[in-house]
């Protein structure tokens, strides 16, 4: 009987995710000049991926109730932020690998779905202050994932976090707004709309905001937020993935790799990616 459940899951989220990425296409289609096309085993192999990526995270989102204490670790506390829809759990292999590498760690759960993204934003913030004041240095890194990179930027420009902020590393955030966002009926994903008055007052907001380091990272096959370009924050420095899925970003090695060497960037040494926003 579970293992029916399971199956009949699989087969929803590959259906969902099916969707998706037609609305990804049919987005993609007026973006000129086109992008280089994958070879179709790629492709497959990268939906497949994102589908079972996506499935583990609802089957785990239970567990994401529990725990949530800042983690022991040396050096400054990394704050990790989900999407919208999810919970920690879904943060939980990132948070493992940060910590396997010796960071301290903090994952934080916030009404996703059912709030606008000033109150979001204002949880996120809290958040940040409680880590900020069980660090050495006052500071603290963020990881965030979709919908909570916005919400760190909204945490800096509006709830006056950005004092305490350290290095900012984006997964796949809709910094410009997502298409999807048009098809989602809940607020929080209409603020999400591109060129929605959230984003335009947020934009505003941030216009004298210096960020230490600020790193959005996107991938060409994210179906969830696209086109690729509204993950673009300029601002800060933008690196494009290929071939990995929006929830997949989460647990790719590669992406992962990118995370751990920009988390370690001080403004006083050489940047390892060879980007100095100074």
């Amino acid at each position: 009987m579970l293992l029916k459940l399971i199956l009949l899951a699989f087969f929803l989220v590959s259906l969902f995710e099916a969707a998706c990425y037609l609305l990804l296409r049919y987005e993609d289609a007026d973006i000129t000049p086109r992008r280089d096309p994958l070879p179709a085993a790629s492709l497959l192999a990268a939906f497949a991926a994102e589908c079972v990526v996506t499935l583990l995270s609802l089957l785990t989102r239970p567990f994401g109730l529990l725990g949530g204490k800042l983690s022991s670790g040396s050096g400054r506390p990394v704050l990790l932020i989900h999407g919208w829809g999810q919970n920690r759990a879904s943060m939980a292999l990132l948070a493992a690998r940060l910590r396997r590498d010796g960071r301290a760690t903090q994952s934080i759960n916030y009404p996703s779905v059912s709030e606008s993204m000033e109150i979001k934003a204002a949880v996120v913030a809290s958040a940040l202050r409680s880590a900020a004041a069980l660090s050495d240095d006052g500071l603290v890194d963020v990881v965030a994932h979709s919908q909570g990179g916005v919400l760190i930027r909204d945490a800096a420009a509006r709830q006056q976090c950005s004092a305490i902020l350290g290095n900012v590393i984006t997964l796949g955030s809709p910094h410009q707004g997502t298409g999807l966002a048009a098809v989602v009926p809940f607020k929080s994903a209409t603020q999400m709309k591109r060129s929605s008055r959230y984003l335009e007052r947020l934009a505003a907001a941030e216009k004298e905001l210096a960020w230490t380091h600020f790193v959005s990272i996107a991938s060409t096959f994210d179906a969830i937020v696209f086109p690729r370009e509204c993950s673009d924050y300029p601002p800060g420095m933008n690196v494009t993935v290929n071939a990995i899925g929006h929830n997949s970003l989460l647990v790719a090695g590669g992406v992962y790799e990118v995370v751990k060497e920009n988390l370690s960037y001080s403004p006083a040494a050489v940047n390892p990616t060879g980007h100095d926003k100074k």
